[in-house]
């Protein structure tokens, strides 16, 4: 059984978070926001991220050109990658679309399961999960 999208997770753990914070005076809810941060270390196991050295916005036309040009042997569909060059992103500049402003150095992205997009995963390199904006005063009664 293949993993789901990392985007997926990513969103579902988002709106978890957020169902807690909203009423902190439940019983629990600190207990279940403190799980959820337990999870990140074991989610960035199960999705390492792989160095891609994009070479420059013209060679892959799009995800589908990525993964099989700069992203060959590193990246597959559903799978995620951290971007190495900071000017780079692909002809159709979905790297930016999906992040909402300019291809970074650690920016990291997921390729969708048809392997035709890409989320923004965050700007933490070296991880594909990252919930340190989730405070623990969030989930304080």
């Amino acid at each position: 059984m293949a993993l789901p999208n990392p985007s997926l997770i990513k969103t579902a753990i988002e709106n978890l978070f957020a169902a807690i914070a909203e009423d902190p005076t439940v019983e629990g809810s600190r207990e279940a926001a403190s799980n959820l941060w337990s999870l990140q270390r074991n989610l960035n196991v199960i999705y390492p991220v792989a160095d891609v050295a994009l070479t420059a916005d013209s060679t892959d036309a799009d995800v589908a050109a990525f993964l099989a040009g700069d992203g060959a042997g590193l990246v597959v569909a559903g799978g995620v990658f951290r971007t190495t060059t900071a000017t780079y992103d692909l002809t159709d500049n979905a790297l930016a679309t999906a992040k909402g402003s300019a291809v970074a150095i650690n920016d990291v992205y997921a390729v969708t399961d048809a392997g035709t997009g890409v989320v923004f995963m965050g700007a933490d390199g070296d991880r594909t999960f990252d919930f340190s904006g989730e405070a623990p005063s969030d989930f304080e009664a």
